[in-house]
């Protein structure tokens, strides 16, 4: 039996030329080694395989962006359809909603006017109310040829529920003498009252401009009464004297009042009382002016 023996030139161990193989070479003539690694081929950069990673990034974000704003596209056209729907609904439904409003506003209306007629009635049942109470009373009786001006009290009283607020009252006693005509008595009378109680006004518009007036004040409690007295401008002559006792003269009192009640509203009565003939307790009620606000 022969037994083939390796190259000389090879180690004993080496796997070539255990197997009978030639040693590999390279271009250069350096021998490589049997067992070291085969170099790695690089490929040529081609069309089809160079991708670059930022711009496949921004693919990405290209495509996410657009799938975003389909869905919001979706998503509007969705809420536009539901909207419609309900717009459409509501037109339908309008008539209803416009007569169930204007329910509701005259009902509150109505609840409101209510409320401010009770209010109302309430402050008329409470408030004060001053008037004149009785007839005028002639200081001394009979007018008489004293040489003194004739005077004449009047007691003012509150018949309300509460207490009369600064009152203040202003008057005159005015002898008046009609004319013959009877026919122009009733004219006459009515231009004499008028011009008598423009003095009152005058006079109550210059205290109330006084800058003392919101120190002096008087209130009137519930059924109480307070005193006023007025006379006239002159003494009254023999001759007045005796067209008085005849009626075909008389002493008219006017007397105008003011006061505050306890809701902030202003008040005023007007009182007008006639006088003619031999009893000074008697008195006639004038025409007009007669008020009580």
């Amino acid at each position: 039996m022969t037994t083939d023996l390796p190259p000389a030139d090879l180690p004993i161990n080496h796997p070539a030329k255990a197997e009978g193989e030639t040693p590999t070479s390279i271009d250069d003539g350096k021998e490589i080694p049997p067992n070291a690694p085969s170099p790695e081929v690089i490929a040529p950069l081609t069309t089809e395989n160079n991708h670059h990673p930022v711009k496949s990034g921004n693919e990405m974000r290209e495509w996410g962006k657009f799938i975003l704003e389909s869905l919001t596209l979706i998503a509007v056209v969705w809420y536009a359809c539901i909207a419609s729907g309900q717009l459409k609904e509501m037109v339908k439904q309008y008539p209803e909603v416009k007569e169930s409003a204007e329910a509701a506003k005259s009902s509150a209306d109505t609840a409101s006017d209510t409320l401010k007629q009770s209010q109302r009635s309430f402050q008329i049942d409470q408030r004060p109310y001053l008037i004149v109470d009785g007839a005028p009373e002639l200081v001394g009786g009979r007018p008489t040829l004293s040489g003194n001006p004739v005077e004449a009290n009047v007691w003012i009283k509150n018949i309300g529920k509460t207490p009369a607020i600064k009152e203040q009252a202003w008057g005159s006693l005015s002898l008046y003498n009609p004319p013959a005509s009877v026919d122009a008595k009733a004219p006459a009378m009515l231009a004499f009252l008028d011009q008598s109680f423009s003095k009152l006004e005058g006079l109550r518009e210059k205290e109330l401009s006084n800058r003392f007036v919101s120190v002096v004040r008087q209130d009137v409690a519930p059924q109480a009464r307070i005193l006023s007295t007025f006379q006239t401008k002159t003494p009254l002559s023999g001759n007045d004297i005796g067209n008085i006792e005849r009626g075909e003269a008389g002493l008219i009192y006017t007397v105008i009042i003011v006061y505050v009640d306890p809701f902030n509203e202003t008040h005023e009565t007007q009182f007008c009382q006639y006088f003619a003939g031999t009893d000074p307790t008697i008195w006639h009620i004038c025409s007009e002016r007669n008020t009580i606000q």
